[in-house]
């Protein structure tokens, strides 16, 4: 009892032949097998995103397609992948967004660190602050996607709820300044999104956040964005242990 597998398989195949006689190390599999009359049980494993059925294509798959119809209790789910290529070291097996490797959160106090500087010190001013991400399963209550740390009286940053939805918040000397609750945005799970969080200030000052390109929600408000000194945090909660973002970034990107 607890010895299983933690991973990832794809294109499991069994036959009644012998279909390896001999090293074949120059020419490894490198695209999905098909089915002959020597296929017993063929997995392509391409289900829907999170699916918990899969389905047998072997030439034999009638007698099978019972068999491999899983529960919703324990059981392994489908991983839709972006369709690049993996790392060659820590494969991403979700694949990054764009080139050949992304930001990966294992959800265990892990996080990306940027000391502090005036860049961050945006004041009344307009700026953005967009990225992809990709969060593997439920969002955890009050992890920040990213924030400015000081201290716990001293912090700035999108914070996100069990519900999908974020808070946008900035505590200075122990009093929250900004703290603005975006109820009508939902953020995806198990999948590659690009969010965005604007600020505004051409005409009335407001915040405005985007999923896909799509406006979500807008708030109006005219507070200015403190000057936090401390690092800016990407990926995980110094405010409160254990809250961390859990899953992958891409083209993280701070504009003024």
């Amino acid at each position: 009892s607890g010895s299983y597998l933690n991973g990832y398989m794809d294109e499991i195949r069994i036959s009644n032949t012998a279909r390896y006689t001999a090293a074949f190390s120059g020419s490894v599999p490198t695209a999905a097998f098909t089915a002959d009359d020597n296929t017993l049980l063929l997995l392509h494993c391409d289900g829907s995103n999170g699916g918990t059925t899969f389905t047998d294509s072997s030439e034999q798959s009638n007698q099978y397609t019972s068999r491999h119809t899983l529960g919703t209790s324990g059981t392994p789910k489908s991983q839709r992948v972006s369709g690049k290529p993996f790392a060659a070291t820590n494969a991403h097996i979700i694949g990054p967004k764009f080139g050949s490797s992304c930001i990966a959160f294992d959800g265990d106090e892990d996080y990306l660190s940027i000391a502090d500087h005036a860049d961050w010190a945006f004041g009344s001013g307009s700026f953005t602050v967009d990225f992809w991400a990709n969060q593997i399963g439920s969002w955890e209550d009050d992890a920040f996607l990213w924030q400015q740390h000081a201290d716990t009286n001293n912090f700035a940053g999108v914070r996100i709820r069990t519900s999908g939805d974020i808070t946008l918040m900035a505590r200075v000397g122990g009093s929250y300044t900004i703290n603005l609750d975006f109820g009508s945005v939902t953020m995806p799970e198990d999948e590659w999104f690009h969010f965005a969080l604007v600020r505004n200030t051409s005409g009335t000052n407001r915040f405005e956040v985007y999923i896909n390109g799509t406006l979500q929600q807008t708030i109006n408000n005219s507070t200015a964005w403190p000057d936090v000194a401390g690092p800016f945090i990407i990926g995980d909660d110094l405010y409160n242990s254990g809250k961390e973002f859990t899953g992958y970034m891409d083209e993280f990107r701070v504009s003024n």
